[in-house]
């Protein structure tokens, strides 16, 4: 029984011997060029605003846009009080002018210059700067207005 169980293994080593030694025929040692596709997408960066704007005490300034995207503000007081700025949605923004509790995407609160970045999902945003008691600054009783430098941008 053993001498045959040994030739079976034996003629079996032998086969799988000729069907590599084929394979290794057939193959090439030949560094051969490999060429490979990267497929990039392609972004698209929108100016939402650049510009200076006069907000009176009391009042804000809004700049709508649409997501998906990064978007990315940057602000400073050139004359008059600190404001707020935020990025908010706009069920957000609805919130903000019923003087509810809001939430923001991103804010710089109670400064003379600021910047801030937020990626978002699909919907409607806006850009905010705020010279009313709505949020951690407050226009001075003097009733000041603010002198602002915004600029933003969304990316997608």
């Amino acid at each position: 029984m053993v001498p045959t169980t040994r030739r079976r293994l034996l003629a079996s080593a032998a086969a799988l011997t000729a069907v590599l030694a084929g394979c290794i025929e057939g193959s090439t040692t030949d560094t051969e060029s490999i060429e490979t596709t990267t497929t990039t997408k392609e972004v698209e960066t929108t100016t939402i605003t650049d510009e200076t704007v006069s907000v009176a005490a009391g009042e804000y300034e809004t700049w709508e846009f649409s997501g998906p995207g990064s978007v990315e503000y940057e602000f400073s007081v050139a004359d008059g009080p600190a404001v707020d700025s935020y990025v908010l949605s706009s069920q957000n923004f609805e919130y903000f002018q019923d003087g509810e509790t809001f939430q923001t995407e991103a804010e710089s609160e109670d400064s003379s210059d600021g910047d801030g970045m937020a990626v978002l999902g699909s919907g409607d945003f806006v850009v905010l700067v705020d010279n009313t008691d709505a949020g951690a600054a407050s226009p001075p009783d003097d009733g000041a207005t603010a002198q602002v430098e915004v600029e933003a941008t969304v990316t997608r």
